[in-house]
């Protein structure tokens, strides 16, 4: 299938493709850095944008003539996108469980089969009582939230069969962003199973190239079904090109062969476990099987690896150190002990931005929109010294006086999240903590970003990693230098 897709928003941003293509009856991955508009392109071709805030045409035809085909509509009526922000796609008024019996959801009888293949770690009990929960933004929890949206999407597979490329299109959007690795395993499996059933055309968008190890290791059986593409910006137009795994194998493999960074000698930073935070405690361990506590130690010019499933309390240990979550907590940085008896105003004025600092996740957590790129950095250093050079090692084919006068909002996902981890970089405190740091990037950008790390590191920079993307950071991370994080529930503590 060829498609050419132009999409305007009214008042805003233009985004357009000559040649957008889709394989029938296979995987077809879509690689890219976010924001860059494989989002919009998924929803234009399932009639999901709303013609209020979208001028839309689809291979010529004005949007509202393309929805009216023959072929289109039929195709409408059996697709389905699972959304990349579940909170956003989840009815409040509703429980889970019955969001996931509307429609023709309710047809499906293998229903109960796709649940507990997707939440395996969970009792029946378990999983019955977090379907009878309404949504609210803590709970059900972000990944389990992501997997109820993927199950509608593999419920809906299951209620086709799929003889011809039009029966259904199925777009699963970032479908593994808020899991883990050992759980986004786990839903692959399962899509896998049923897209062997049918083999429906699906569009799979993501950012997560160790999928593709993944993949290589465990379903190379299945291997002809899958395609690779990635989405780039070319001027003023997108254009797709194919991209062979075979490109990412040989990037790890070189990545590999580089000589880490030495081993650190200071201790820059000593964090006690057993953080009581929200009536819950946080552990660290040396071990994967949690046998071992200890303190979570960091030393000058290593990069240490927080390792957790999702939503156990990672980015909350993050926040913790940074003093931007109340718990309580015991560290020692850089001689000076900290714990939450410490004077909120303290560690404001003497640790966050001094000893610590933090690229987050979510570049638009911390970055003024509305701001240029020129101002977001001034306002650290008016010395544009300090930060020209830094700037051309991660944008070296860029403008530099365009992108200074860009306004943050307008750049993509990878875009914002280069200034993010730069920003952090230039305020130059003893410890950096990288909060998936190559969230929403392409390949071309990660490799630039484990690249700038890697120097860093060399110049004695102390990071604190937090990532599940460990088929790219074991390339720069020793294995001694990895620690696990448990939860675990105590009932004898305050919540905080």
């Amino acid at each position: 299938m060829l498609f050419k897709i132009e999409i305007k928003i009214i008042n805003g941003a233009e985004f357009s493709i000559n040649e957008f293509r889709l394989r029938n009856n296979k995987i077809n991955f879509l690689f890219g850095e976010s924001g860059i508009g494989k989002t919009l392109i998924c929803k234009a071709l399932l009639g999901l944008l709303s013609e209020e805030e979208y001028i839309v045409s689809i291979d010529n035809e004005p949007y509202s003539d393309y929805l009216k085909l023959p072929g289109v509509k039929d195709m409408l009526s059996k697709s389905f996108y699972a959304f990349q922000e579940p909170s956003r796609h989840l009815s409040p008024v509703l429980t889970i469980g019955e969001q996931l019996s509307e429609g023709s959801l309710k047809e499906n009888n293998e229903k109960d089969d796709i649940l507990s293949g997707l939440f395996p770690e969970i009792k029946k009990k378990e999983l019955e009582s977090l379907l009878n929960l309404y949504p609210k933004p803590f709970r059900p929890s972000g990944g389990e939230k992501q997997r109820f949206i993927d199950a509608m999407g593999i419920i809906k597979i299951g209620n086709l069969y799929v003889g011809t490329a039009w029966n259904g299109l199925f777009v699963f959007d970032e479908p593994t962003g808020h899991l883990d690795q050992k759980k986004r395993d786990v839903f692959i499996n399962q899509l896998l199973l049923y897209y062997v059933k049918d083999r429906p055309t699906i569009i799979f968008i993501t950012h997560d190239y160790s999928i593709l190890s993944m993949l290589e290791e465990k379903f190379s059986l299945l291997k002809k079904q899958f395609v690779y593409h990635e989405i780039f910006q070319n001027r003023d137009k997108l254009e797709q090109r194919e991209f062979s795994e075979s490109d990412y194998f040989a990037w790890i493999a070189k990545e590999k062969k580089i000589k880490k960074p030495p081993l650190g000698s200071a201790i820059v930073l000593k964090v006690s476990s057993g953080i009581g935070v929200f009536g819950n405690i946080l552990r660290f361990y040396r071990d994967k099987n949690h046998k071992k506590e200890t303190e979570l130690i960091l030393r000058k010019g290593e990069i240490v690896y927080l390792k957790a499933p999702s939503g156990v309390g990672k980015t909350t240990v993050a926040k913790i150190l940074s003093g931007l979550v109340k718990a309580k907590f015991s560290y020692e940085i850089s001689g000076i002990k900290i714990n939450n008896e410490t004077p909120y105003s303290f560690i404001a004025e003497n640790i966050w931005g001094k000893k610590i600092t933090m690229a987050f996740q979510h570049a638009d957590e911390c970055l003024n929109q509305n701001a240029t790129v020129l101002r977001t950095f001034q306002a650290i250093t008016k010395d544009k010294n300090k930060f020209i050079p830094q700037i051309l090692e991660l944008f070296p084919n860029s403008n530099i006086e365009e992108l200074f006068e860009k306004k943050i909002k307008q750049l993509s996902g990878g875009e914002k999240q280069k200034i993010n981890l730069l920003r952090s970089l230039l305020v130059n405190a003893d410890i950096t903590i990288l909060d998936e740091p190559i969230n929403g990037m392409d390949l071309t950008g990660i490799s630039k970003i484990v690249s700038y790390i890697r120097k860093k590191l060399n110049e004695g920079k102390t990071f604190l990693l937090i990532s599940h993307s460990e088929d790219i950071f074991s390339t720069i991370v020793r294995q001694k230098n990895i620690y696990y994080l448990k939860r675990e529930p105590d009932n004898n503590l305050s919540k905080i």
